[in-house]
């Protein structure tokens, strides 16, 4: 019924039955979301989503629970679960949570990757920079030193851990520090 509802909403789903089976599958996979239910052959779903957060799998988990009380689903979500459903589902409710875990995991997915471009771009510019024949000297707002390349630190006449910093106006003769 579970993939009946999530394949009639538009998702590619892969059923397992078995913990074990869950785990190889989300470790492998590149998968946007996953619901597991707490009860499962051979192992918990708690269990699963242990094993997948201490091998790093990044992918929203929303728990199914048939449990009464809510001990369950506050220990899915201190596993790290994105959210839970009890049994019965609503199906709508299921479908809602799924398309948030999705959206939660794309939006994630692509800060990551702007991040990543954002560090090599950083990368770039700093070795551009630190290998420039120009003196490059970089200031903060309260004058300090935050950068100096090697250039820099030769016309100065000292070394860059030394001058790292120091306020930019100790450079500076005195005549000109209007």
């Amino acid at each position: 019924m579970l993939e009946a509802v999530l394949v009639g909403d538009g998702h590619r789903v892969v059923g397992v039955q078995r913990g074990c089976d869950a785990i190889e599958a989300l470790s492998q996979g590149d998968f946007a979301a996953a619901v597991l239910d707490i009860h499962l052959p051979e192992m918990t779903g708690l269990d699963v989503l242990r094993v997948l957060r201490e091998r790093a799998v990044n992918v929203p988990v929303v728990m199914l629970t048939g449990d009464s009380s809510i001990d369950s689903a506050i220990t899915a979500l201190r596993f790290g679960a994105f959210d839970f459903v009890r049994k019965p589902f609503d199906p709508v409710q299921l479908i809602g949570l799924v398309a948030r875990a999705v959206a939660v995991h794309r939006d994630e997915a692509q800060r990551a990757n702007a991040d990543s471009q954002v560090k090599r771009v950083g990368e770039i510019h700093r070795f551009l920079v630190e290998r420039s024949s120009d003196i490059v000297v970089a200031i903060d707002l309260s004058g300090r030193v935050v950068f100096c390349n090697e250039p820099a630190s030769r016309r100065l006449n000292c070394p860059i851990n030394e001058v790292l910093g120091t306020q930019a106006l100790r450079w500076i003769h005195p005549s000109d520090h209007r």
